[in-house]
């Protein structure tokens, strides 16, 4: 999962800051996972981000820069390990939606055909019936 994080000196964008992590513990039991801790890069604009998926819930600071003063310089965050689950849900859907297709017959009218991972053997064919703001649909 990717986050992002805003960088600010004094309410103003601070970019091209060197931010590395300045705390990186597991949640459960406080150990110390700085050495695994995810590369963070900048985006522009005082936004940076990061990627990670942990199978548990981490806590962190952010230093994002001596330079800046302490309220502006340490930035906490969260990481959970649901926080993934999301992510591979819309994996889930987004492959789906590319195994169906939707034909339009008319402003009222559609075919919806789900296909296979091959993409070529059909699995069900529907007709979906639009009556007023009511979806209808024509099970086999």
């Amino acid at each position: 999962m990717e986050y992002k994080f805003y960088v600010a000196d004094n309410g103003l964008p601070f970019t091209d800051s060197t931010c590395a992590w300045f705390i990186y513990l597991r949640v459960s039991n406080g150990q110390d996972l700085i050495g695994s801790a995810p590369v963070i890069t900048e985006i522009g604009g005082g936004w940076y981000k990061f990627s990670a998926s942990p199978t548990f819930d981490i806590v962190g600071v952010i230093d994002a820069g001596a330079i800046l003063n302490d309220v502006d310089r340490y930035i906490p965050v969260s990481i959970g390990a649901s926080d993934s689950i999301f992510d591979r849900v819309a994996s889930v859907f987004k492959s789906l939606w590319n195994k169906k297709t939707l034909k339009k017959h008319s402003d009222a009218y559609y075919t919806e055909t789900l296909y296979d991972d091959d993409k070529a053997t059909v699995l069900r064919v529907r007709d979906i019936k639009l009556v007023g703001d009511i979806e209808t649909r024509d099970e086999p």
